[in-house]
């Protein structure tokens, strides 16, 4: 599945997942440069920001995922009553994976710049305690 159906599925909270993703990704790279500059020591304090920026992003795929179940399961409640329960059971399960959506779009969104954010913030501690 491509990552345009996907965030089609997902709706809303997908993206505010590629927003946070995307502003972690940039503040990844900020402290990585930092790293490099000559103010190196408060690198530690910029990295900060994607690690908080992605475990956010998770957050939000976590909380899409909960919000289409939600939707899938008061969808199936005010569903007329010709619906029988294998018709049903095939819709919660179409409308689970939609749902699952979010969650993929978390992971791609958030997994590298967390990983980036988390080596700066060691190598930027590292650094400040030599110094």
């Amino acid at each position: 599945m491509s990552m345009i159906e996907a965030v089609r599925e997902c709706g809303w909270p997908a993206y505010l997942c590629l927003l946070l993703g995307g502003f972690a990704s940039l503040s990844a790279l900020a402290a990585l440069v930092m790293l490099g500059s000559k103010d190196r020591r408060r690198a530690w304090q910029v990295a900060l920001v994607p690690v908080l920026a992605a475990t956010l992003g998770f957050g939000v795929g976590s909380l899409g995922v909960q919000l289409g179940r939600k939707a899938v399961e008061e969808a199936l409640k005010t569903a007329p009553s010709h619906i029988d329960a294998e018709m049903a059971k095939e819709l919660r399960a179409k409308g689970y994976a939609e749902a699952a959506q979010c969650r993929v779009i978390a992971e791609k969104t958030s997994a590298i710049p967390l990983f980036l954010g988390l080596l700066a913030l060691g190598v930027g501690l590292l650094i400040r305690k030599q110094a």
